[in-house]
């Protein structure tokens, strides 16, 4: 057996975090005789990717700085991502302090990642520094990296401007960061320029991100046969899909209830084998039922086994809403996990068929089951199940409730509240809650208009 060393140590250690057994690495990692900084990096690397560990990384960071193991780029590239991600600025600069210290702060990587860290922690402004201070490096890549941080930020005259800088040197990440930046705040005429522009400079104008990213912009902002007529091009051009089209376009099928549309993708995903991708699945289960044909639906279920609360979630929407209460509860009940749209639709169904008794059964096993708050739409069913039994006490202890726990009475809620105390017979508190949130609205008002 050969004998062990570093580079062994570190290859066992990599082995367990590749399989997402950390407290075994961690283990190894401990009782490593010798550690370098590929030993470390490991560690880190494996902890920075579980969100609920993501503490060890920079306890791990402060020892290696506290024994004297080389920090690397690498390190700090890790270490700059997990900042980002926890957009905790405080991080963020202890380790651009470091990188100063010793010199790291200025090559192609850290100027780019130490952009995005700022960017991603809501500080444009020490971005643009960063970025100003390493213009000697003249990269593309901390250029990008400013760019995608002013679009972030909505800044998109200054991303214009550096984009516009240099033209000749934009690559393809540049054209789509703009694209996606314009779509993003809504600027979809100028979106659509640049994707013209790139068409006409030859710019990988047969990319499928910058297609997507029309696409996907499209959709978000409710220009939904644009979106299919892009789609359709997309095919025209001999563009291949991917799974990011497909959801786009899934979704403009959806909510155009364009079954013809999402019949010919269905064909498609099933002719080049992606039945078996969960998300495009999801995406065509809901698809059939925004479109009222649950029984397709169904049956994509059955053929894929898809019987996750992604794809399930339409179909208890869809049963609920058409009155199909006995299945929707069905369905529901075969969920491990329930998301807040599951217990809703639910709600939703049993009040749409007076079923008020089933109501407050389902909010008692709310409570039982989920550590979560009830949000305004559960709320709203409730109320409407007190007004059609005309259970004032109940009403009040749920008015109670929610002024309790702080939930905001908007408009919607206020007007079930008040829905329910008129239905209740009780009108002088409905008149109270309709001039309270009025008073409320006038106040905002008046504030937004200095």
């Amino acid at each position: 057996m050969p004998e062990r060393n570093v580079f062994t140590w570190n290859a066992i250690i990599q082995a367990h975090i590749k399989n997402q057994t950390l407290s075994q690495a961690r283990s190894l990692f401990d009782a490593a005789p010798v550690k370098d900084s590929v030993t470390y990096n490991s560690m880190i690397t494996g902890y920075a990717n579980a969100p609920s560990l993501a503490s060890q990384a920079f306890q791990l960071l402060r020892e290696m700085q506290a024994t004297h193991i080389p920090v690397d780029d690498f390190t700090l590239n890790i270490m700059l991502n997990l900042t980002a991600r926890l957009s905790v600025v405080l991080y963020g600069k202890q380790l651009h302090s470091y990188m100063v210290k010793s010199g790291n702060d200025l090559n192609e990587f850290a100027a780019s990642s130490l952009i995005d860290m700022y960017s991603k922690c809501g500080c444009l402004r020490d971005a643009l520094q960063v970025f100003i201070a390493s213009r000697e490096i003249n990269d593309l890549v901390a250029r990008n990296a400013m760019i995608a941080a002013c679009c972030r930020e909505g800044e998109m005259e200054m991303a214009c401007e550096l984009f516009l800088r240099s033209t000749q040197v934009n690559d393809v990440v540049s054209w789509n960061t703009m694209i996606s930046g314009y779509t993003r705040h809504g600027y979809l005429e100028k979106a659509m320029e640049l994707f013209v522009q790139m068409r006409e400079k030859g710019i990988q104008w047969n990319d499928v991100v910058s297609w997507n990213t029309m696409i996907s912009g499209y959709v978000r902002h409710g220009y939904l046969e644009e979106a299919l007529e892009l789609f359709l091009q997309m095919r025209e051009k001999g563009i291949e899909w991917n799974v990011r089209t497909l959801a786009g376009v899934l979704s403009a099928c959806s909510s155009l209830k364009s079954q013809k549309h999402g019949k010919q993708i269905h064909a498609w995903v099933l002719k080049n084998g992606l039945n078996s991708n969960s998300y495009i699945n999801s995406g065509i289960v809901e698809m059939y039922c925004k479109c009222d044909n649950t029984r397709y639906a169904e049956l994509v279920i059955e053929a894929t086994g898809a019987q996750s609360v992604f794809s399930l979630t339409p179909l208890i929407v869809a049963h609920s809403s058409q009155g199909n209460i006995i299945e929707a509860r069905k369905l529901f009940d075969s969920l491990k996990e329930k998301n807040v749209v599951d217990w809703t639709a639910l709600f939703s169904g049993y009040v749409k068929l007076q079923q008020c008794e089933a109501v407050f059964e389902l909010y008692r096993e709310f409570c039982v089951s989920e550590t979560t708050v009830p949000d305004v739409p559960i709320f709203m069913n409730l109320l409407s199940a007190c007004g059609i039994l005309a259970a004032l006490n109940h009403g009040k202890h749920i008015h109670s409730h929610i002024l309790r726990i702080g939930i905001e009475i908007d408009k919607k809620l206020a007007s079930s509240m008040v829905d329910m105390y008129a239905k209740c017979g009780e009108r002088n508190y409905a008149e109270n809650v309709f001039e309270q949130v009025h008073d409320i609205e006038e106040m905002k008002e008046r504030l937004s208009s200095r």
